[in-house]
Formats: C-alpha cells, sequence, structure tokens
C-alpha cells in the first residue's frame, strides 16, 4: 500500500510522530543552516521526510516548524571570537512562509555590567538582542512564547544588580511588539551561589520578582541541588524532561 493512499488524518499522525519532538530543539546554526541540521535531536526528529516530494513537504512542514520548540544557544566563532547569530541564519533558510508558522523560540537573555570594570562586549551584544527581538517580531508573526535563559552564574551573581530597569523596559517594548505573543518566559540560574543560604538569593529573588510583578512574565529560578525544597518565582512545576542545561527549563513548558 502506497504511502500517500492513507487518509490524510493518518498521514498528519505519522508526520508527527517523525517531525514533533517533545523537548526543545536546539539550533547551531554558524552562518548557514539546512533542516538535516535537526537531525542533532538525538534521532527523534527526522526532517528527511520532507524530501520524499513536494506534496510531504506541503503536508509535513507546517507540523516541523509549528509544534516545536527552538531554542538558540550563545556560540563564539572559533576563528574570530566574534558571537555568532544563529537565529537570523535559521529563519533565512527555512523561508518566510515556513517563519510565519514558528510558535516557540528560545534565546539568551542578555543583560548589561555596570560595574567599574564592566565587560565591554555586553552592550553591543544587548543592543543586538533588540534587533533580534525586532527581527522574530518582523519574521515570525505567530510567535506565542519567547523562553528567555538568564544564566547569572556566567559572570558572578553579581550580573543580578546589573539587569537595570531600563533593560527591561526595552526588552518590554520589543515583546510587545510582536502581535500574537501570549507568554514570556524567563529562566533565572546561579550555579556559583549557595543554594542554602539566603543572603545569597536576596538580589536574585528581588530580580525575579521585579520582572514578573512589572511586566507580567513568568519567571523560574533554578537553584543547585540543595537539601532545601527549591523555590520558584512562578508556581509551575517541572513536570517532562527536556535536553541539556536549557532542555532541563525549557522542558516544563507546553508548546
Amino acid at each position: 500500500m502506497r504511502f500517500f493512499s492513507f487518509a490524510t488524518e493518518i498521514r498528519l499522525k505519522i508526520y508527527a510522530d517523525l517531525l514533533v519532538h517533545s523537548g526543545p530543539i536546539k539550533i547551531t546554526a554558524d552562518y548557514t543552516f539546512s533542516p538535516t541540521q535537526l537531525r542533532g535531536t538525538k534521532g527523534r526528529v527526522h526532517p528527511q521526510i520532507l524530501r520524499v516530494n513536494k506534496l510531504a513537504s506541503i503536508e509535513a512542514s507546517p507540523l516541523l516548524y509549528s509544534q516545536n520548540r527552538f531554542w538558540f544557544p550563545e556560540r563564539r566563532d572559533p576563528a574570530c571570537n566574534d558571537w555568532i547569530d544563529q537565529v537570523a541564519p535559521f529563519l533565512a533558510c527555512i523561508g518566510p512562509i515556513h517563519a510565519g508558522l514558528i510558535q516557540y523560540i528560545g534565546i539568551e537573555f542578555i543583560g548589561v555590567d555596570d560595574r567599574e570594570d564592566r565587560n565591554p562586549e555586553l552592550e553591543p551584544k544587548l543592543q543586538e538582542r533588540y534587533k533580534l527581538l525586532q527581527l522574530i517580531c518582523d519574521t515570525c508573526p505567530c510567535i506565542r512564547t519567547i523562553h528567555m535563559v538568564l544564566d547569572l552564574s556566567v559572570e558572578s551573581a553579581g550580573m543580578a544588580w546589573y539587569i537595570t530597569t531600563d533593560i527591561l523596559k526595552n526588552y518590554d517594548r520589543c515583546l510587545q511588539a510582536i502581535p500574537l505573543l501570549e507568554d514570556v518566559v524567563v529562566d533565572i540560574t546561579a550555579d556559583e551561589l549557595n543554594p542554602d543560604d539566603p543572603d545569597d538569593w536576596d538580589e536574585v529573588d528581588f530580580l525575579a520578582h521585579q520582572i514578573r510583578d512589572g511586566y507580567g512574565w513568568r519567571v523560574n529560578i533554578n537553584r543547585p541541588s540543595s537539601s532545601a525544597p527549591q523555590v520558584h518565582a512562578s508556581d509551575d512545576e517541572d513536570d517532562s524532561e527536556g535536553e541539556g542545561q536549557y532542555g532541563s527549563y525549557m522542558g516544563q513548558q507546553v508548546a
């Protein structure tokens, strides 16, 4: 029996089994991207089905792009040590029709360091992040969820002090421009802090409540393992598994 003699509903179920991943899909595109790179999700996504013929591509592509959660980690180019933009190559490659189907994107939350010895790289990165959110707004009109990871352990726990009100306002301004956006999630982690010392977490807790209460975004504080119960700034519970560090955060969200 030929595949395309099956009812459309059956074919769509088969496509979903091949193309929809329960966890986040990490995109690591340098300057170009191919859908075959999605094979990196431990064999759980099989974009090869899109190459069977034109009909398969037309029927299956909407499932691939609308039902999956795409995560774009920060990366540096080893040749020049510059930060690599991974979102723009991905969106350019899949084209405006497929980009318009995406509903869930995960990116890093970028702050700025106001200390006297501040890192000069952070301010340009912050401006690029605003431009990235504008690109998502312009290219992905069906985005429902933006999921951001704020890793305070990258520099130091003190980075919580340097997510300024202006930074949050600029993020919010960019996010408000996304027409169908329903949910903004921020995951905060600071692995270098003592999970059992409340004083260490005062600034992190303050930042979490500032984000949640001031802008209505959902905030999860991901503390290192400890004997004390984990406290979250939101009431959501982790009820599924993802992949890697970001997967452990995104896995609790439902696309």
